[in-house]
């Protein structure tokens, strides 16, 4: 039996600063979907704010909410991690799972992914993906499972 689909929506955001070209910085949110999406199919929100020092600066997200759509991009990512980064999530997943949202985050280098590569990244210049999932329980086995399936994570036997 098939388990449900506890993945409900996928937001990437990433933030062009002044010094920064922006349709480089909105590569970098399309170089987290498979090649076989076009731009035309992925809506780029903007939204320009000020910075800190007073700098402009553009927020951009994409947002993926279709199941088959979901499917393909996790499926996606999954393939991109090394087994020493799927270790590092597999380690880290409790302080990457935030229970009283229901989001789980990733955080991928902004430089690297303007390059077409995705590696896992710290800090504020990042691509910043959060994954929405739900449950009717306290219980995080289903998704933790999903992230199995897609290879996000560890599979039990790999974890040893």
């Amino acid at each position: 039996m098939k388990s449900p689909q506890t993945i409900k929506r996928l937001t990437a955001t990433v933030f062009a600063y002044a010094t920064e070209d922006e349709e480089l910085v909105a590569a970098t949110l399309l170089s987290l979907l498979p090649e076989e999406f076009t731009e035309a199919e992925i809506d780029i929100y903007r939204e320009g704010l000020i910075g800190q020092y007073d700098e402009p600066l553009i927020k951009l997200e994409l947002e993926v909410t279709k199941k088959r759509e979901l499917h393909k991009v996790l499926a996606h990512l999954g393939e991109q991690f090394s087994h020493a980064e799927r270790k590092y999530i597999t380690r880290r997943l409790e302080n990457m799972i935030d229970k009283d949202s229901n989001t789980f985050h990733l955080r991928f280098d902004k430089m690297k992914a303007a390059e077409g590569i995705l590696k896992l990244g710290e800090g504020s210049n990042t691509v910043k993906v959060v994954i929405k999932f739900v449950r009717y329980t306290k219980d995080l086995t289903p998704f933790i499972n999903e992230l199995r399936r897609y290879k996000i994570i560890h599979s039990i036997k790999e974890e040893s």
